[in-house]
């Protein structure tokens, strides 16, 4: 993948100096914008100091960034993300540090959100209220969660998104690099497609916008052009707070085969009943433990007996259930098979024949439940899915048993 970035910031109307900083290295593809916590020259410091030592640590670990750029393995893939995390960590206690140095700084903090590219992969991470968009085709998300207390009042049901957005404690931020000695950061990976676009930004532009208005207003606006009219906008509209705006603009040397990119993999498991409650950044994270497997004509994917912890997605070809040696129907692309194994170790009930070349995504069982710890709220969507599924076939096989 290859990335054009612009970046832009401004004071604003409201506020005397400027505590928003971004950072564009392009030799590492890393990205960065932080808006800085503390008032007068405190906040101003730690955000750039974030932007600069996060980027030399990063590049202390360069060998660690290319490893997963020359193989993407699972195992490479998470080296990047704890290298990504410990630069973060280690820059978040050294703001800290100097913060307890001197006593009249002592809220020296910073928001933080940033991008590492690496070949056709992105890894996020981010603490605090700045935010992540990702734009692609007619469609918008928000790929960052605010680390902010009103944020944790919608979550509970306390409050309404629009009540949210004027609350006088909207900016009441949980978690800041510096706030503490030690810090939880919040991480993403995910795969990029020709002609995405994506927008790190401070609050005192997103205040001012929906995820569609910023949708609305890329369209047809190339490189840096979107920035000069997204902050004239904010600036507009009451400019209350600094204002900053990094645009980058993801173009492919060549097409990835179709049926495995990113989008048709989001398609596919969206049209499935256990991940339909799922947002788009829960499905991102999702594929993460996601591998694919291809077998060729007549392979045995699942052999009858045997134990087995995968559940089987099917992108591309289709699959015949047998019992006995007899097959009993035939599975098509789009549709799933295995799932029960991710809920208990009993033996397989059929074999599963590849009834030509077929190519699936597997989720194994162990690697789920990983992500369940990890995040609740899509452990909890997927049960109940699960739940609805079971109950579903409970209530056919009563009717055949009453018919």
């Amino acid at each position: 993948m290859q990335v054009k970035a612009f970046g832009q910031t401004d004071t604003g109307l409201k506020r005397s100096h400027n505590e928003d900083a971004f950072k564009i290295c392009e030799d590492i593809q890393l990205y960065i914008v932080c808006d800085g916590v503390g008032g007068l020259a405190a906040g101003e410091v730690a955000s750039q100091m974030a932007c600069v030592r996060i980027a030399e640590r990063l590049r202390e670990r360069v060998d660690v960034i290319e490893s997963f750029g020359r193989l993407s393995s699972a195992g490479n893939r998470l080296a990047v993300l704890d290298c990504v995390r410990e630069a973060i960590a280690g820059t978040s206690r050294e703001i800290w540090e100097l913060s307890q140095q001197d006593e009249g700084e002592r809220k020296r903090a910073t928001t933080l959100v940033m991008v590492l590219v690496v070949g056709d992969d992105a890894f996020v991470a981010h603490v605090g209220d700045s935010r992540l968009y990702l734009f692609r085709g007619s469609e918008g998300f928000q790929l960052t969660e605010d680390h902010t207390y009103v944020n944790e009042l919608v979550k509970n049901g306390k409050l309404t998104e629009e009540e949210a957005k004027n609350h006088p404690q909207a900016h009441v931020i949980t978690k800041a690099l510096g706030f503490r000695s030690a810090l939880e950061i919040e991480t993403l990976h995910m795969e990029l497609e020709n002609d995405d676009r994506l927008l790190l930004c401070s609050d005192g532009l997103y205040h001012y916008f929906s995820t569609e208005q910023f949708g609305k207003l890329m369209k047809g606006v190339d490189g840096g052009k979107f920035n000069e009219l997204a902050i004239a906008q904010a600036n507009a509209l009451g400019g209350r707070d600094n204002i900053t705006s990094l645009h980058l603009q993801v173009s492919a040397e060549g097409k990835k085969d179709h049926a495995t990119g990113v989008s048709q993999k989001i398609a596919v498991l969206k049209r499935i009943a256990l991940f339909k409650a799922l947002s788009f950044k829960e499905l991102a994270k999702v594929l993460e433990i996601i591998k694919i497997k291809s077998f060729a004509e007549k392979t045995l994917i699942i052999h009858e007996g045997d134990m087995g912890d995968e559940m089987y997605i099917i992108l591309l070809g289709s699959v015949d259930v047998m019992i006995s040696n007899k097959t009993i129907k035939t599975i098509p692309k789009g549709a799933y098979f295995g799932e029960m194994a991710l809920v208990d170790k009993e033996i397989r009930s059929a074999s599963i024949l590849a009834r030509e070349p077929t190519k699936t995504l597997v989720i194994q069982r162990d690697d789920l439940l990983s992500l369940f710890k990890r995040e609740n709220r899509i452990g909890l969507k997927m049960m109940w899915a699960m739940l609805q599924h079971a109950n579903a076939r409970l209530r056919g096989n009563d009717k055949k048993v009453y018919r």
